[in-house]
């Protein structure tokens, strides 16, 4: 008897090792739709939509219950709370409110996207031809518009606020360059451009001045992006090596930013995005939504199936020690040498301003040459069995 219980104590710490992500037991509710979207305010309570149906959890996304359901034609959005009991929901006539924690829900008169910071209230929206940037401080009740701009045929904006001063935003219509401010849209500057149109995404998120993404869209229509320490506007956002994967959402909050993809695949990054290390999770279906409330407390939807883990996933059971390499002589001419364990490296790609690659080399890493390129900024991806290393380079003859 005590062998077996030995036995049965190991397995159930072997199988908590690998069940980084434990399936929950919501069950699908009464709505046909897969989970479309999670928040996570609290380790306690997250919220999520599931065609016209809102769900609720208050023990870190182990147990759901259905809180609002507005019949199987609706298809709910832009999922979005300040905290545990304040948050909305796009429906397919207004904008829903809660300030109860879901137990109650009232339309409000108006039907855009929200962002919320803190606690405050960000929209792009479009009337008569003229893309507006507005702001709410009391929960949507009141609007303050900060930036306006008249355009035929005029779309919403893509915007990113970090806080009441400092944003960034993109004409849906001009995608080639990125719009700052840092005084609240008194004075706006260019951030940085690209020589050509990037690809429509679902979201676009900055957690810092420097550090942007874009994604959110699946098959041809996907090409996740981040900026390149804002010098760049965008960076291609490899999460498995090979550029193929889409990014379908993202969480960000803490000082690790998780992703889902395709296959069941979850990601995560320690230097927002520069490389990425992949989870353990019990399934192959897409992970179209994903949320953390914490290091720790993290849920994941795919399908009718919401996943949770109460240890961020186990982050860094498998993780293996970067790799430090160091370019030099920088800014350079005709050729550049790689400082570090060269004998790790498997291959060594070179990308323009545009993102685009321009050159590869997959022996001798010792010495590259760059004597083919022309002047100007270019980013080098070193690629070795365990990470992808990124570094930029100044090439001037």
């Amino acid at each position: 008897m005590r062998e077996l219980l030995i036995i049965f104590i190991c397995s159930i710490v072997y199988q908590n090792a690998l069940g980084q992500w434990i399936e929950s037991n919501y069950t699908g509710g009464s709505s046909p739709n897969p989970v479309s979207e999670l928040e996570f305010p609290e380790p306690n309570t997250a919220y999520g939509v599931a065609g016209g149906e809102i769900i609720k959890s208050t023990d870190g996304g182990i147990n759901w219950a259905v809180l609002y359901d507005e019949g199987p034609f609706s298809n709910m959005s832009n999922l979005s709370f300040v905290n545990a009991n304040v948050g909305f929901v796009k429906s397919w006539n207004s904008n829903l409110r809660t300030t109860d924690g879901g137990a109650t829900w009232s339309p409000m008169n108006w039907l855009y996207d929200i962002e919320i910071v803190g606690n405050d209230l960000y929209t792009s929206y479009v009337s008569n031809d003229t893309s507006y940037i507005s702001t709410s401080n009391d929960h949507g009740d009141s609007w303050i518009v900060l930036f306006q701009n008249y355009q035929l045929g005029a779309q919403q904006y893509y915007i990113s606020f970090l806080d009441a001063q400092n944003a960034f935003f993109m004409n849906s219509l001009a995608l080639d360059r990125m719009y700052s401010t840092n005084d609240g849209f008194v004075t706006i500057d260019t951030a940085f451009s690209t020589f050509g149109d990037m690809t429509p995404q679902k979201h676009m998120h900055f957690i810092d001045s420097l550090n942007g993404y874009f994604y959110g869209n699946w098959g041809a229509q996907s090409h996740p992006t981040r900026t390149w320490f804002g010098e760049v506007i965008y960076f291609p956002m490899d999460l498995d090596g090979f550029g193929v994967l889409p990014v379908l959402d993202m969480a960000f909050g803490t000082d690790i930013i998780y992703a889902g993809s395709i296959y069941g695949k979850i990601f995560y990054t320690l230097n927002n995005g520069q490389y990425w290390f992949e989870q353990t999770t019990p399934t192959t279906d897409p992970f179209g939504s994903i949320a953390f409330a914490d290091e720790s407390h993290g849920i994941a939807g795919t399908g009718n199936k919401i996943y949770y883990t109460s240890n961020g996933g186990l982050v860094g059971l498998n993780e293996v020690e970067p790799v430090h390499f160091e370019l030099y002589p920088n800014p350079m001419s005709e050729e550049f040498a790689i400082k570090g364990n060269t004998e790790l490296i498997e291959e060594v790609l070179i990308y323009n301003i545009a993102g685009n690659e321009v050159a590869r080399f997959t022996s001798t890493f010792d010495k590259i040459n760059i004597s083919d390129l022309t002047n100007g900024a270019y980013s080098v991806v070193i690629v070795s069995a365990t990470e992808r290393t990124t570094k930029k380079i100044i090439k001037n003859n």
